[in-house]
């Protein structure tokens, strides 16, 4: 485990707008030792993901869509550390800047 994290995310939803609303995220994580000499780490390092969609309320019946960009600078980091391993390949790498659409449905009864 890291010695530091954090995350936090600020959301937006004025009012109106067809249920208008706009996230945004932040995630830090410290370095992340790999082998029992600490010789081998991962850096630390920070990414931000925004998302924005509309929400409506039809009855029983709440419909959600909305888009995501993840890593939105293209950050370059580690995303996976394999500690211990005997072939030295520790790290995985994370994925660069990728985005999603969702639709959601909820229904009450």
């Amino acid at each position: 485990m890291p010695p530091q994290q954090f995350y936090g995310v600020l959301n937006w939803a004025p009012g109106g707008y067809l249920g208008f609303n706009v996230s945004g995220e932040v995630q830090y994580v410290g370095k992340i030792y790999a082998n029992d000499r600490n010789t081998a780490f991962a850096p630390a390092y920070t990414v931000g993901n925004l998302r924005a969609g509309f929400a409506q309320n039809l009855g029983k019946l709440r419909l959600s869509e909305y888009v995501r960009v993840n890593n939105i600078a293209d950050v370059q980091y580690i995303g996976s550390v394999i500690v211990g391993d005997t072939n030295g390949r520790y790290f995985e790498p994370a994925p660069g800047r990728n985005w999603f659409a969702g639709v959601t449905l909820d229904v009450t009864f």
